[in-house]
């Protein structure tokens, strides 16, 4: 993740010697846009947004198992997982969620021993970037993080944890804002108008304090 972070500045600076920069990431990019924040903070330079997509910081025992390679610690994490829902009274969305994740993660799996070449490069993909979660050390944030959250994330029970997270990484608040839709079509028309608006309005705001 810092070197993806390093990478994206030099491609920023490129274009833009000077901030205030605005950042924003989605899911997994939300998590390389912050590490793109401490450095530029480190840098000196000046940061007019810091904004997150539908993504949440990971906390130490939520680390997911790759489960091709450890099969066994992939269904303790599932476990672990579904009991951490359920004392906190959400069993049946957590069962709904863990399972569904089960499937498609091997149904995935299938796919990739077919040796279909697109399959095979996405999961590789992912397994990186779950790597690069597992190894990355998340540290708090010395400014203001905004959080845009799709709809149904926002009613998701088993999300909570997003707030509660980035509540904690950022030293000089959290604003949170929900716009409609899920996590994949929040970036499709019509909705993904309502999300630029939004964005719009967010960097608008943090260039004029």
């Amino acid at each position: 993740i810092e070197d993806m972070a390093a990478h994206y500045i030099r491609e920023m600076v490129s274009v833009q010697k000077e901030g205030p920069y605005c950042i924003i990431g989605r899911c997994f990019g939300g998590l390389v846009a912050l590490e793109i924040a401490h450095q530029l903070h480190r840098q000196g330079q000046r940061i007019g947004l810091v904004a997150i997509l539908d993504s949440g910081i990971p906390s130490e025992d939520s680390f997911m198992p790759e489960i091709h390679k450890d099969y066994q610690k992939y269904l303790e994490y599932v476990v672990h997982r579904i009991k951490f829902h359920s004392e906190r009274g959400q069993l049946s969305m957590a069962l709904f969620n863990q399972l569904t994740t089960m499937k498609n993660k091997l149904k995935k799996k299938t796919k990739f021993l077919l040796f279909d070449s697109h399959n095979i490069r996405i999961e590789r993909i992912l397994d990186a970037q779950q790597r690069a979660i597992n190894h990355y050390q998340f540290k708090s944030y010395p400014g203001r993080i905004t959080l845009i959250r799709s709809s149904e994330y926002n009613n998701r029970s088993d999300k909570d944890w997003h707030l509660a997270r980035w509540s904690k990484i950022a030293q000089k608040g959290l604003d949170c804002h929900v716009v409609p839709g899920d996590h994949s079509n929040i970036l499709q028309e019509p909705r993904v108008t309502v999300l630029a608006e939004k964005i719009r309005k967010c960097v608008e705001k943090a260039l004029a304090e």
